[in-house]
């Protein structure tokens, strides 16, 4: 009778190929985990990824944070930014660390916005806006001559559409001046002649600049103020 000798390397091999196929498919997981999750924290205390990651779990939303210290811009030609004050509850964000900014239409005349958006242990976006000015005129000259006035300024033709002119009259000293408006609309213009009383014993005038954007208007800071009294003596 022929004895059989039971081959046991199949066996082993069998086992050896389910071993490495556990073994490559926890590999995957795990490399796919960190690709995916940087922050994780795994078995052991092994923290993968940079020295400020932490769980995603313990993001906080930023979305219902105060933004305050935000301001009006006057035009540069250069993108204008911002440095707002971001509370949420009683702390306060630090800028780099808990949240960083982006900016979109910030470099002339009208409405910029500005991105604020978690990073760190913090998450979510805040949206705000502000506005950026056109850059402001000043006056040269005033004249007066019977009913007419001249008024004279430099010139700002970049990012500006035109200028508007306000300018007071009182005839009496004692009587409170009447606030009058003219909107010049040609940006490369210097000089406008206004009709006044021939009476009224002093004129003070201001102007500044404005930009159209759409059917918004975006108007420059006021100029400092001249005065020209009836007797043409001119005071600034």
């Amino acid at each position: 009778m022929e004895t059989k000798i039971y081959d046991r390397s199949k066996e082993v091999k069998g086992i050896c190929k389910k071993r490495l196929t556990a073994w490559f498919l926890t590999l995957v997981i795990a490399v796919s985990a960190v690709a995916l999750y940087p922050c994780a924290v795994f078995a052991g205390g092994t923290q993968v990824g940079a020295a400020d990651s932490i769980s995603l779990a313990a993001a906080t939303s930023i979305s219902n944070a105060k933004v305050t210290g935000l301001k009006c811009r006057t035009w540069t030609g250069k993108a204008l930014t911002q440095n707002p004050v971001v509370k949420l509850g009683s702390r306060t964000l630090r800028k780099g660390t808990d949240y960083k900014i982006s900016y979109k239409s910030n470099i002339n005349v009208g409405r910029a916005t500005m991105i604020i958006r978690g990073r760190g242990k913090y998450t979510g976006t805040i949206t705000k806006t502000f506005i950026i000015k056109p850059k402001p005129t000043a006056l040269t000259l005033l004249k007066r001559s019977g009913s007419i006035m001249t008024v004279c300024w430099k010139r700002q033709s970049k990012q500006t559409s035109g200028y508007q002119i306000t300018y007071s009259g009182a005839r009496y000293p004692h009587l409170s001046p009447n606030l009058n408006r003219v909107r010049i609309k040609n940006a490369r213009a210097t000089t406008h002649k206004i009709k006044i009383s021939s009476t009224a014993y002093r004129y003070r005038v201001w102007i500044r600049t404005y930009k159209k954007v759409g059917s918004n208007y975006y108007f420059s800071d006021w100029s400092e103020y001249f005065s020209i009294w009836r007797d043409g003596t001119l005071e600034r």
